[in-house]
């Protein structure tokens, strides 16, 4: 009896190997081959023309500006071609002045460079002109939002006034630097997570 009991777990053991081995004996498979296909990815592009010009209260200062000496009441003028591409499927884009645009020679928070740095910045506003092409759209002043699958060249416009009114005297002999003027085109998630 312990003997066909034994035989009997043994047989038993052996039928669960079988059938919880991976199912070799249990199922059926097969499958398909697709044919080729592929994804290719967009592009995001922007591209200054020749180098810009700027003026100084409508004066032209030509593309150096080294030597101006900004006072309150001044306003000075960037001016530059861009190319822009927007390349894809729900690729959207913003374009805004870069962070860096405007920065103070001397960063110590508090100093005469610091607080014009942010006075001019914080004046600064964009123009893509008056008639835009298509899939650009005006924001605000100092934004643009570009939708999918668009190319162009517009002149790109940097205001950057000085104001008279409410200007302090804690940027007298500001020094900043202007080098870094350029535009961003960022992308922007069209597909928030729902």
């Amino acid at each position: 009896m312990q003997k066909m009991t034994k035989g009997a777990i043994a047989a038993a053991a052996a039928a669960l190997l079988l059938v919880g081995g991976g199912g070799t004996f249990m199922s059926w498979n097969d499958n398909v081959t697709q044919p080729d296909q592929g994804i290719a990815a967009g592009n995001l592009a922007l591209k200054e023309g020749e180098a810009g010009t700027w003026t100084l209260n409508t004066v032209p200062v030509g593309t150096n500006i080294d030597a101006v000496k900004v006072v309150p009441g001044d306003t000075l003028v960037f001016t530059q071609a861009i190319t822009y591409t927007t390349e894809g499927d729900d690729l959207e884009a913003t374009l805004k002045l870069t962070p860096g645009a405007i920065t103070p020679v001397n960063n110590d928070e508090g100093s005469a460079d610091s607080n014009l740095a942010t006075q001019l910045f914080n004046k600064a506003e964009i123009s893509l002109g008056e008639t835009l092409p298509g899939g650009v759209t005006k924001v605000d002043a100092t934004t643009y939002e570009f939708e999918e699958n668009t190319t162009g060249t517009v002149n790109a416009t940097v205001t950057i006034d000085f104001p008279f009114e409410g200007s302090t005297n804690d940027s007298q002999l500001g020094k900043v630097n202007l080098s870094g003027m350029a535009l961003a085109l960022t992308q922007t998630d069209a597909n928030p997570a729902i």
